[in-house]
């Protein structure tokens, strides 16, 4: 029996374990052919027959079998299928179909995860791992950059990868590669800027804020660089509240980062003291009501502002 099952509905990573599987048995034999069906079809048990097994030349297919969550008491028929032919079977996962991926875990050569990824550390091994599908590395903070930049889409994330590997000759890709790609994105031209502010670099900080009025073409980037700045000073106040003694992962589950980040946000809580992060938590208070618009006559600040402004 050649039988491999995948579980859980991404689109992207199912759609990329079928392409995997594929190649991988084509190239043990290149005359396979490849046969998509629903298990949800009314006549599955009967298409599962005819695709199982050879042709009149000879030719067998390779069976894309895909809501196998539905596919009820035609289990047997792709379990028969899969004596004779491969067979790749997709249940999405959800409440349906949990005696069948019960039976086709038991009988799988191979299960491959396809879940939704959450963000944080998941959909870091993601990004980490599609540059080294294209034999590349990216460094941690290009990395964060690159996910600011692009989002959480997984199939955007691969397919910034495969731009920078076959764009950039650098290894690791760094920041600065990063950028150059992607630094018309407003959310990224604010992360930059947070990035020097953090390591106290107000040269780096003057030449990136140029760089985010250049690339934005008129548009307005002063809110989106200011929320990541005073992003970064929470994140730094939060890891000093952190006690002696915990671990990266504690940490990274206390002030809600990847746990790879911490290292990061503790080589630049080094150059701030407590006084320091208070004063900018005052002056980030101020400075977001100032690129909203400022106060207009008979406005005051919110809450959080005043709470702020008395520190």
């Amino acid at each position: 029996m050649t039988l491999v099952l995948l579980t859980g509905s991404d689109p992207f990573l199912s759609a990329r374990a079928i392409e995997d599987t594929v190649r991988t048995w084509q190239k043990a034999d290149p005359d396979l052919g490849v046969e998509e069906l629903s298990a949800a079809a009314s006549d599955v048990r009967l298409r599962l027959a005819e695709a199982g097994g050879e042709d009149l030349f000879g030719t067998r297919n390779i069976l894309v079998v895909t809501d196998v969550d539905a596919i009820g008491d035609s289990l047997d028929a792709l379990l028969d299928s899969a004596a004779s032919s491969p067979v790749i079977a997709h249940h999405r996962g959800g409440r349906g179909g949990q005696a069948a991926l019960k039976e086709l875990k038991k009988q799988a050569q191979t299960t491959i995860e396809c879940a939704p990824l959450k963000k944080g550390r998941a959909l870091s091994d993601f990004v980490t791992t599609e540059f080294k599908r294209h034999k590349r590395r990216i460094t941690s903070d290009a990395l964060t950059l690159l996910i600011e930049a692009v989002g959480t889409d997984l199939a955007d994330l691969s397919s910034a990868a495969h731009q920078l590997t076959s764009d950039s000759q650098s290894d690791p890709i760094d920041a600065d590669v990063v950028g150059q790609y992607f630094r018309g994105v407003a959310e990224l031209s604010g992360y930059q800027v947070a990035d020097a502010v953090m390591l106290g670099r107000p040269a780096d900080v003057l030449h990136r804020l140029r760089q985010a009025q250049i690339a934005s073409d008129g548009a307005r980037t002063g809110p989106a660089i200011v929320a990541a700045v005073a992003g970064s000073v929470r994140q730094l106040i939060a890891l000093s509240a952190c006690p002696p003694g915990m671990s990266e992962a504690e940490i990274a589950r206390e002030i809600k980062v990847p746990p790879w980040k911490v290292r990061t946000l503790r080589s630049q809580l080094r150059r701030w003291k407590p006084a320091q992060l208070a004063s900018a938590v005052t002056l980030l208070a101020d400075l977001d009501a100032r690129v909203k618009g400022g106060l207009r006559e008979g406005e005051q600040l919110d809450a959080a502002q005043k709470l702020h402004a008395r520190g």
